[in-house]
């Protein structure tokens, strides 16, 4: 539906007359059937003016009333096959408008707030194919941008010197599109006065983000869009509410995209929170998923270098870590079985017998497999890595091994015998040290590990890790004494 109106604007559009007569009046219809089919959200009539303007329309939508109204404004160039150029997208230079936050006493509902929006400056325009049929662009940059947000007893101020987007939708086989976006962030600042608790406050020199869907379904962004809006409202209803809306954002995110991947860096980001500062040199998030043959792929990846903590106490600065990486996985859980999965779990009436047999079904096949490859943490004097995986088959069936890798243990073995808040850990540092093998200048721990027990290096330490079999139950006390030996000779 959505691609058929899509198709139908872009046709009707692209026989667009010469601009030196009145503009077509049909053409703000067409614009909002075009909406309305992609999001399936009815878009209402607007106060939406398109006027031809030399070889070339202007379209203004005023918004606001009163001293606080506005208007966006673009010019909007036909193009050959249905595609338009918008260029010199402006936005109001101030905008005044209603969000919801999170309420105080319950972050699971939301409260309304007034939130201004003020640009310094900035330059838009994007090229559109309402068909889908060819690639469509956009790019955008702000500066000065300042978001003031106060409601429900709480603040937030936020400022970007400089915000740059761009992004494409490329047209692929079997009608879906691949959807591309990066966006850098320059003089980032966010401070906050929570309605309860201390005040905190977010800088960054730099915020780099980039993000692709693969396989986007544009069929589905409609669903989509409906089934979103539906549990933003029932957030503010009972629980019954909340999970029909879960249930149906279930059902609409089926087959909505093959694969995708966002990641965002931090650039020398400064933490201010209850009296205390830090420093981040840089701070990598990654974000992937895919499916091959129906069944999950996903990671996430952690990156953190250059912590510094001055507050601390210098007893404390050789445990702050230089740099930490940590990369978690998962593999060969059916996308099918994790959609039951997530229809038992949001049904109404709630079936655990469902959820029960949905949950045991996620485990069919080859297992699901979870790993960390890697895990690095760097410390001043020592440096452990770390990979390994573990297949799971069923609640009590699973079999994994990992590697550990540690440098300069001696050294971190010092520092927890001179730090007397680590005089614990030490018997902990020496039973490891027992059980490693020395290669080089590093140990190593190989570690097997199942239902059945549990290896290191090829030692069995299944009684250690509490695997392997139970102990034998402890004989039965009897209740009295003439029941197991003779009554004392008097």
């Amino acid at each position: 539906m959505a691609r058929r109106l899509a198709l139908g604007f872009a046709l009707s559009c692209g026989a667009v007359g010469p601009l030196a007569a009145a503009p077509d009046p049909s053409l703000e219809q067409q614009l909002r059937a075009w909406l309305s089919g992609l999001t399936g959200v009815a878009v209402p009539e607007l106060p939406l003016r398109i006027t031809p303007e030399g070889d070339h329309y202007r379209a203004a939508l005023p918004i606001g009333a009163g001293d606080k109204a506005g208007s966006i404004s673009a010019a909007l160039r036909p193009l050959d096959g249905g595609r338009w150029a918008i260029e010199d997208f402006v936005l109001p230079p101030t905008s005044h408008f209603t969000m919801r936050v999170p309420a105080p006493d319950d972050p699971t509902h939301t409260v309304p707030a007034e939130a201004t929006l003020s640009l310094g400056g900035q330059d838009g325009r994007m090229l559109l194919d309402p068909s889908l049929a060819s690639p469509s662009s956009f790019e955008a940059r702000l500066r000065g941008v300042r978001l003031d947000v106060a409601g429900g007893g709480q603040e937030q101020h936020q400022q970007m010197d400089r915000y740059e987007t761009h992004g494409t939708a490329t047209p692929v086989a079997g009608g879906r599109l691949d959807f591309v976006q990066d966006a850098t962030i320059e003089g980032w600042r966010i401070a906050a006065q929570p309605a309860s608790g201390e005040p905190f406050a977010l800088q960054a020199r730099a915020l780099r983000a980039n993000g692709r869907l693969d396989g986007l379904n544009p069929d589905r962004l409609a669903p989509v869009v409906r089934a979103f809006l539906a549990l933003t409202a029932a957030q503010e209803g009972d629980e019954a509410v909340t999970r029909a809306a879960l249930h149906r954002l279930v059902e609409a995110l089926r087959d909505s995209v093959r694969s995708g991947r966002i990641e965002e860096s931090f650039e020398h980001l400064q933490i201010a929170a209850a009296g205390q500062e830090a420093t981040i040199g840089t701070l990598r998030l990654a974000f992937a998923a895919d499916a091959p043959e129906g069944r999950l792929a996903g990671s996430i990846g952690l990156e953190m270098a250059g912590l510094e903590v001055p507050s601390l106490p210098p007893g404390l600065m050789p445990w702050v870590p230089r740099r930490i990486v940590l990369h978690p996985v998962i593999s060969g859980m059916g996308v099918a079985e994790l959609t039951g999965l997530a229809l038992a779990a949001t049904a109404t009436p709630p079936d655990d017998q469902a959820t029960d047999a949905a949950l045991a079904a996620l485990f069919n096949g080859p297992g699901v497999t979870i790993g960390i490859d890697p895990l690095t943490i760097e410390l001043p004097a020592s440096r452990l890595d770390a990979t390994g995986s573990v297949v799971v088959r069923g609640p009590e069936r699973y079999a994994g091994r990992a590697k550990l890798v540690l440098t300069g243990f001696d050294a971190l073995m010092a520092q927890a015998q001179d730090d007397p808040n680590l005089h614990d850990v030490a018997p902990v540092l020496i039973l490891a040290r027992g059980l490693a093998k020395p290669e080089g200048d590093h140990l190593v721990w190989d570690v097997v590990a199942s239902e059945s027990g549990a290896t290191v290096n090829g030692v069995d330490i299944s009684s250690l890790a509490g695997g392997g079999q139970p102990p034998a139950p402890p004989p039965k006390r009897p209740s009295h004494p003439s029941q197991s030996q003779p009554a004392p000779k008097r």
